[in-house]
């Protein structure tokens, strides 16, 4: 009877610690696909698998994407060129008179170009104005002022005069101030 009890003893201590057995690669007692941390107190999981109750399950790379190496985030990004929708990346669709902008994220304008419905359209320059230095909008020239969507000649008064010192404020050329003249 002695003997019965303690092979039943054996035989439920076998089988209670058996599963967690089976999740372990059998050298370290990590689990499959994992090793231990840098700290030595723990374990985590190999490039490209993510920890999912305490086992380390593949991280699931969808077509023109690539594995990140982080353990924060899906796992993936999605290559230059491709925009990430929900589970798969697809090919980013560049409009006419457009470029992939540095990151190959999303597309912008050429210079002189405007983004419109999900299309680049011409910048329409009026007469005495010109493209500013980012080549997405248009200024008037020096001794003109915009006017709706014209640029349109100062009218400077007798007894005064253009005065040199415009500024730019939020993107526009402030100027054209005059003074008026003195015989002092």
């Amino acid at each position: 009877m002695k003997l019965n009890v303690v092979l039943l003893l054996m035989v439920l201590t076998l089988v209670i610690n058996a599963s967690p057995v089976l999740a372990l690669d059998g050298s370290s007692g990590n689990p499959k696909n994992s090793h231990k941390n840098t700290y030595g107190t723990g374990w985590e999981c190999n490039k490209e698998y993510r920890k999912t109750d305490n086992m380390c399950v593949a991280i699931k790379v969808p077509a023109n994407a690539y594995p990140t190496h982080v353990s924060y985030g899906k796992g993936w990004k999605c290559n230059w060129g491709y925009d990430n929708t929900g589970q798969t990346c697809a090919v980013i669709k560049i409009p006419a008179n457009a470029y992939l902008d540095s990151y190959g994220e999303k597309w912008k304008c050429d210079r002189g170009y405007v983004a419109d419905n999900g299309a680049c359209a011409a910048i329409k320059i009026p007469p005495n104005a010109y493209l500013n230095s980012n080549g997405n909008k248009w200024k008037c020239d020096r001794r003109y002022q915009q006017i709706d969507k014209a640029c349109v000649a100062i009218q400077i008064p007798e007894n005064a005069y253009f005065a040199e010192n415009s500024y730019e404020k939020n993107g526009d050329v402030i100027g054209g101030i005059m003074k008026l003249k003195t015989n002092v």
